[in-house]
């Protein structure tokens, strides 16, 4: 909200209005999903005039839409420079969650991981980010006066968010503001590959849910299928991460790492935190194949 009130304040809104004005704009736009300052019915025209001089509305563009048997829907979507990204709305009895991008590819190198081999372009913005999530409510049809469509969000789409800091960060916020999306701490997950130092900042910064994708299950094996791996030792210092115990670990297991007892090492690794551990085959890739049941087990680490 501070950056809105500096814009605010650049285009003439007294410091007396200031506080009112960012209230009302961002009940528009996150709360009742306004597509553009006309139809802000309890501002001035001469303001709304002013806002459109000065700003816009833009949103991803839809590109192309798949919706399968359950529900699910992807979407493939538009942003700009012509760059498209997914985001993916996964319906289930007791919520709605909505996998959303932070960048256009990755500028990681994980072996396993499609996106990484598209390379990286660029950086979504904090508008680009949350534009996915505005575009999913309006297109599931939601209405401030009902019930929540999208009740979860998850960042596990393109990118690894916290390359991505600087936007990622008052998205969450956003996502989490009472004036804002509304959505609780609890219902807002990221996804890393396991940057410790930008993960203990967001535990300081941004208290939401983490997923931290092992890929293996200790350090020598996860610096085979990432290379910066090294730079961000799981093993090597406690990670606060969240102050919440919503922390949950994923170990993607190539063959030759499932036969290392994967269940006993994964939990040596993330022992001091407590979380959720949960171990996944990997798909054949470039570098290893493995057959048998994608999800290999599911445990709790104390």
């Amino acid at each position: 909200r501070d950056a809105l009130k500096t814009a605010l304040r650049e285009i003439g809104v007294t410091e007396k209005q200031l506080n009112m004005r960012t209230a009302q704009l961002w009940q528009w736009i996150y709360v009742k999903g306004a597509p553009s300052f006309d139809g802000m019915t309890n501002l001035s025209k001469d303001f709304r005039s002013a806002l459109a001089e000065r700003f816009t509305l833009d949103r991803p563009e839809i590109v192309t839409r798949q919706i399968s048997a359950d529900g699910t829907r992807k979407y493939l979507l538009r942003i700009a420079g012509g760059h498209e990204v997914d985001a993916v709305y996964i319906p289930d009895t007791d919520r709605g969650t909505l996998c959303i991008s932070s960048q256009v590819g990755c500028m990681l190198d994980c072996s396993f991981c499609s996106t990484a081999q598209q390379g990286f372009n660029r950086n979504l913005s904090t508008a680009e980010i949350i534009g996915q999530v505005w575009l999913a409510n309006r297109e599931l049809g939601y209405r401030p006066d009902a019930d929540r469509i999208v009740t979860n969000v998850v960042l596990m789409g393109m990118g690894e968010p916290l390359a991505n800091y600087r936007n990622v960060v008052p998205a969450l916020k956003i996502l989490t503001d009472d004036f804002g999306f509304g959505l609780s701490r609890r219902r807002v997950t990221l996804s890393t590959s396991g940057i410790v130092p930008l993960m203990d900042r967001l535990g300081q910064e941004c208290n939401v849910a983490l997923a931290v994708s092992l890929h293996a299950p200790d350090d020598a094996l996860r610096g085979q299928s990432w290379s910066s791996a090294k730079k961000s030792a799981i093993s090597s210092r406690a990670v606060s991460g969240p102050s919440e115990p919503w922390t949950t670990f994923s170990s993607m297991l190539a063959a030759k790492s499932a036969r290392m007892v994967p269940g006993a090492a994964s939990a040596g690794l993330v022992a001091p935190i407590i979380s959720r551990c949960f171990a996944i085959a990997s798909s054949p890739s470039r570098s290893c194949t493995i057959t048998g049941p994608e999800v290999m087990y599911v445990m709790r680490s104390l």
